[in-house]
């Protein structure tokens, strides 16, 4: 451990001494590489402080399996507070990702798609975060389209192996390339459409995605 390293390890344990207590006990153990204290550590965590505790893991190349439970688990809950701590590097974001280890049991070309709104298509394809399923993608884009704006779904073809992270954990699907991959507009579907409209007015869009999955598959929104 170089003294940047020391200095920022110090700092972000005074800090949540003072703010959360509770989670310190877990501290020790966690970047010892107990991969439980790991997992106790980032979720008792305020949300704020699960970025700069990815980040730190990452500088001091804590092995895995702790290192991706704590990764993993600050991407998975809050990835803001992960960009934020490495200032929108999306490289480096993508590196710690990859670290974790968890790649899709995927080979060959696979279509994967990315939903959000209130930004162009230009802008929509730089995010990490995209999903193997377009209705996902739509449920993503249309979920705050009334307080962002626009809706749109992007989609890629890209190698299976360039896909550097995986986590289905909630339902999601998600994926992340390896890089930023060439991109199209997918149209919604006129089913996705009248689904996610009647999904909307019952203001299940603050539901998590499984909700929404679930009621595609019985046919609820027909």
């Amino acid at each position: 451990m170089n003294v940047g390293q020391m200095l920022q390890h110090d700092y972000v344990l005074q800090k949540l001494n003072e703010e959360a207590p509770w989670a310190v006990e877990h501290w020790e153990p966690a970047f010892a590489g107990d991969q439980e204290a790991a997992g106790y550590l980032i979720i008792s965590a305020p949300n704020r402080f699960r970025g700069c505790i990815a980040r730190l893991a990452y500088n001091l190349r804590l092995p895995n399996p702790a290192y991706r439970e704590i990764v993993g688990t600050a991407w998975g809950h809050d990835p803001e507070a992960v960009m934020d701590a490495v200032k929108y590097n999306t490289g480096l974001a993508r590196r710690m990702l990859a670290r974790c280890e968890v790649r899709p049991k995927l080979s060959g070309p696979v279509r994967i798609y990315r939903g959000t709104s209130g930004i162009s298509p230009r802008l929509a394809v730089r995010g990490l975060s995209w999903s193997l399923s377009a209705d996902i993608a739509a449920w993503f884009a249309w979920r705050w389209q009334n307080v962002n704006g626009k809706p749109v779904v992007v989609a890629a073809d890209v190698a299976a192996e360039s896909l550097i992270y995986f986590d289905d954990g909630r339902g999601e699907m998600e994926v992340v390339p390896g890089c930023r991959p060439e991109s199209w507009i997918e149209p919604f579907r006129p089913d996705q459409i009248r689904a996610l409209h009647l999904y909307h007015q019952q203001e299940k869009h603050t539901e998590n995605v499984s909700g929404w999955l679930e009621d595609q598959q019985r046919g609820a929104w027909q």
